[in-house]
Protein backbone atom coordinates (compact mmCIF):
# COMPACT_ATOMS: atom_id res chain seq x y z
CA UNK A 1 0.00 0.00 0.00
CA UNK A 2 1.32 3.44 -0.83
CA UNK A 3 3.91 2.12 -3.29
CA UNK A 4 4.57 4.24 -6.38
CA UNK A 5 2.37 3.56 -9.42
CA UNK A 6 3.84 1.20 -11.99
CA UNK A 7 6.04 -0.72 -9.51
CA UNK A 8 6.91 -4.27 -10.52
CA UNK A 9 6.92 -7.26 -8.20
CA UNK A 10 8.34 -10.63 -9.14
CA UNK A 11 8.76 -14.12 -7.75
CA UNK A 12 10.62 -17.19 -8.96
CA UNK A 13 9.13 -20.57 -8.03
CA UNK A 14 10.66 -24.01 -8.31
CA UNK A 15 8.90 -26.96 -9.96
CA UNK A 16 7.18 -27.82 -6.69
CA UNK A 17 5.79 -24.30 -6.38
CA UNK A 18 8.08 -23.18 -3.60
CA UNK A 19 9.35 -19.63 -3.63
CA UNK A 20 13.06 -19.38 -4.42
CA UNK A 21 13.33 -15.60 -4.45
CA UNK A 22 10.94 -12.68 -4.59
CA UNK A 23 10.99 -8.90 -4.46
CA UNK A 24 9.83 -7.01 -1.35
CA UNK A 25 6.04 -6.67 -1.31
CA UNK A 26 5.48 -9.84 -3.32
CA UNK A 27 4.31 -11.57 -0.14
CA UNK A 28 0.92 -9.81 -0.62
CA UNK A 29 0.45 -12.00 -3.73
CA UNK A 30 -0.16 -15.63 -2.68
CA UNK A 31 1.59 -18.17 -4.89
CA UNK A 32 -1.52 -19.53 -6.58
CA UNK A 33 -3.63 -16.41 -6.39
CA UNK A 34 -5.12 -15.33 -9.71
CA UNK A 35 -1.98 -15.93 -11.72
CA UNK A 36 -2.53 -17.67 -15.09
CA UNK A 37 -2.73 -21.43 -14.72
CA UNK A 38 0.15 -23.54 -15.96
CA UNK A 39 -1.51 -24.39 -19.30
CA UNK A 40 -1.89 -20.70 -20.05
CA UNK A 41 1.63 -19.65 -19.08
CA UNK A 42 2.98 -19.88 -22.62
CA UNK A 43 0.45 -17.29 -23.77
CA UNK A 44 2.04 -14.65 -21.48
CA UNK A 45 -1.26 -12.81 -21.25
CA UNK A 46 -1.64 -10.49 -18.29
CA UNK A 47 -4.66 -10.79 -16.01
CA UNK A 48 -5.89 -7.62 -14.33
CA UNK A 49 -7.18 -8.22 -10.80
CA UNK A 50 -7.91 -6.28 -7.63
CA UNK A 51 -6.06 -7.76 -4.68
CA UNK A 52 -7.46 -7.76 -1.11
CA UNK A 53 -5.62 -4.57 -0.11
CA UNK A 54 -7.52 -2.66 -2.83
CA UNK A 55 -4.75 -2.26 -5.37
CA UNK A 56 -5.30 -3.02 -9.05
CA UNK A 57 -2.53 -5.21 -10.48
CA UNK A 58 -1.70 -6.95 -13.74
CA UNK A 59 -0.55 -10.52 -13.11
CA UNK A 60 1.63 -12.41 -15.56
CA UNK A 61 3.51 -15.71 -15.46
CA UNK A 62 6.21 -17.39 -17.55
CA UNK A 63 8.05 -20.70 -17.55
CA UNK A 64 11.81 -20.90 -18.00
CA UNK A 65 13.26 -23.04 -20.78
CA UNK A 66 15.91 -24.47 -18.45
CA UNK A 67 15.99 -27.75 -16.58
CA UNK A 68 14.76 -27.83 -13.93
CA UNK A 69 12.00 -25.45 -14.98
CA UNK A 70 11.23 -22.39 -12.95
CA UNK A 71 8.00 -20.45 -12.87
CA UNK A 72 8.25 -16.68 -12.85
CA UNK A 73 5.38 -14.61 -11.46
CA UNK A 74 5.32 -10.91 -12.27
CA UNK A 75 2.87 -8.35 -10.87
CA UNK A 76 2.56 -4.77 -12.08
CA UNK A 77 0.80 -2.27 -9.82
CA UNK A 78 -1.62 -0.37 -12.10
CA UNK A 79 -3.67 1.28 -9.35
CA UNK A 80 -2.69 4.78 -10.48
CA UNK A 81 -3.64 4.04 -14.10
CA UNK A 82 -6.95 2.46 -13.05
CA UNK A 83 -7.76 5.46 -10.85
CA UNK A 84 -6.79 7.84 -13.65
CA UNK A 85 -8.98 5.98 -16.15
CA UNK A 86 -11.91 6.00 -13.72
CA UNK A 87 -11.44 9.75 -13.25
CA UNK A 88 -11.31 10.28 -17.01
CA UNK A 89 -14.46 8.21 -17.37
CA UNK A 90 -16.30 10.34 -14.80
CA UNK A 91 -15.03 13.53 -16.43
CA UNK A 92 -16.10 12.29 -19.84
CA UNK A 93 -19.58 11.42 -18.59
CA UNK A 94 -19.84 14.85 -16.95
CA UNK A 95 -18.69 16.56 -20.14
CA UNK A 96 -21.20 14.58 -22.18
CA UNK A 97 -24.05 15.49 -19.82
CA UNK A 98 -23.08 19.17 -19.85
CA UNK A 99 -22.70 19.08 -23.63
CA UNK A 100 -26.12 17.48 -23.98
CA UNK A 101 -27.73 20.11 -21.74
CA UNK A 102 -25.98 22.93 -23.60
CA UNK A 103 -26.99 21.45 -26.97
CA UNK A 104 -30.61 21.17 -25.81
CA UNK A 105 -30.73 24.78 -24.62
CA UNK A 106 -29.01 25.99 -27.79
CA UNK A 107 -31.40 23.97 -29.96
CA UNK A 108 -34.45 25.45 -28.19
CA UNK A 109 -33.04 28.97 -28.56
CA UNK A 110 -32.21 28.48 -32.26
CA UNK A 111 -35.59 26.90 -32.96
CA UNK A 112 -37.48 29.75 -31.30
CA UNK A 113 -35.37 32.35 -33.06
CA UNK A 114 -35.82 30.59 -36.38
CA UNK A 115 -39.60 30.27 -35.95
CA UNK A 116 -40.18 33.86 -34.78
CA UNK A 117 -40.74 35.11 -38.38
CA UNK A 118 -43.42 32.45 -38.82
CA UNK A 119 -45.12 33.58 -35.61
CA UNK A 120 -45.06 37.18 -36.84
CA UNK A 121 -46.41 36.10 -40.21
CA UNK A 122 -49.19 34.17 -38.45
CA UNK A 123 -50.22 37.28 -36.47
CA UNK A 124 -50.24 39.33 -39.68
CA UNK A 125 -52.36 36.76 -41.51
CA UNK A 126 -54.86 36.53 -38.63
CA UNK A 127 -55.50 40.27 -38.98
CA UNK A 128 -56.53 40.00 -42.66
CA UNK A 129 -60.27 40.08 -43.37
CA UNK A 130 -62.39 40.41 -46.48
CA UNK A 131 -62.30 44.20 -46.11
CA UNK A 132 -58.53 44.32 -45.49
CA UNK A 133 -57.16 42.33 -48.40
CA UNK A 134 -54.76 45.16 -49.18
CA UNK A 135 -52.65 44.40 -46.06
CA UNK A 136 -49.94 42.48 -47.88
CA UNK A 137 -46.61 41.19 -46.63
CA UNK A 138 -43.30 42.79 -47.54
CA UNK A 139 -41.09 39.98 -48.93
CA UNK A 140 -37.96 42.11 -48.52
CA UNK A 141 -38.34 42.18 -44.73
CA UNK A 142 -38.54 38.39 -44.37
CA UNK A 143 -35.69 35.84 -44.39
CA UNK A 144 -34.75 34.38 -47.75
CA UNK A 145 -36.43 31.08 -46.83
CA UNK A 146 -39.78 32.85 -46.24
CA UNK A 147 -39.67 35.53 -48.93
CA UNK A 148 -41.08 33.12 -51.53
CA UNK A 149 -43.91 32.23 -49.14
CA UNK A 150 -44.64 35.92 -48.56
CA UNK A 151 -44.73 36.57 -52.32
CA UNK A 152 -47.09 33.64 -52.85
CA UNK A 153 -49.32 34.90 -50.03
CA UNK A 154 -49.44 38.37 -51.60
CA UNK A 155 -50.36 36.83 -54.95
CA UNK A 156 -53.17 34.91 -53.23
CA UNK A 157 -54.47 38.12 -51.66
CA UNK A 158 -54.48 39.80 -55.09
CA UNK A 159 -56.46 36.89 -56.54
CA UNK A 160 -58.92 37.04 -53.66
CA UNK A 161 -59.31 40.82 -54.05
CA UNK A 162 -59.94 40.37 -57.76
CA UNK A 163 -62.48 37.64 -57.08
CA UNK A 164 -64.28 39.81 -54.51
CA UNK A 165 -64.34 42.70 -56.98
CA UNK A 166 -65.80 40.46 -59.69
CA UNK A 167 -68.40 39.12 -57.26
CA UNK A 168 -69.35 42.65 -56.20
CA UNK A 169 -69.63 43.74 -59.85
CA UNK A 170 -71.74 40.67 -60.65
CA UNK A 171 -74.08 41.48 -57.77
CA UNK A 172 -74.41 45.08 -58.95
CA UNK A 173 -75.08 43.98 -62.54
CA UNK A 174 -77.60 41.40 -61.37
CA UNK A 175 -79.39 43.99 -59.25
CA UNK A 176 -79.48 46.42 -62.19
CA UNK A 177 -80.83 43.76 -64.55
CA UNK A 178 -83.54 42.74 -62.10
CA UNK A 179 -84.47 46.33 -61.16
CA UNK A 180 -85.79 47.29 -64.64
CA UNK A 181 -88.31 44.43 -65.06
CA UNK A 182 -89.45 44.77 -61.48
CA UNK A 183 -89.95 48.53 -61.97
CA UNK A 184 -91.99 47.83 -65.14
CA UNK A 185 -94.14 45.30 -63.26
CA UNK A 186 -94.64 47.68 -60.36
CA UNK A 187 -95.58 50.51 -62.76
CA UNK A 188 -98.12 48.37 -64.63
CA UNK A 189 -99.55 47.12 -61.34
CA UNK A 190 -99.91 50.64 -59.98
CA UNK A 191 -101.68 51.70 -63.21
CA UNK A 192 -104.00 48.72 -62.93
CA UNK A 193 -104.81 49.53 -59.34
CA UNK A 194 -105.33 53.25 -60.00
CA UNK A 195 -109.02 52.74 -60.99
CA UNK A 196 -111.75 50.75 -59.34
CA UNK A 197 -112.38 47.54 -61.24
CA UNK A 198 -114.63 44.57 -60.74
CA UNK A 199 -113.35 41.17 -59.91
Amino acid sequence: IGLPAGRYYSRILDEAGGSLIETPGMESFPTAMQFPILSELSETNGVVQTIPDGRTVMLMAAVSQTTPQHIIHIALDTTHEATLLAQYQHNLIGALVLGLLFSTVAAVFVARRGLSPLAEMTRHIEGITATHLHAQLDPASWPKELSALASSFNAMLLRLAKSFAQLTQFSADLAHELRNPINNLMGATEVGLAKSRNA
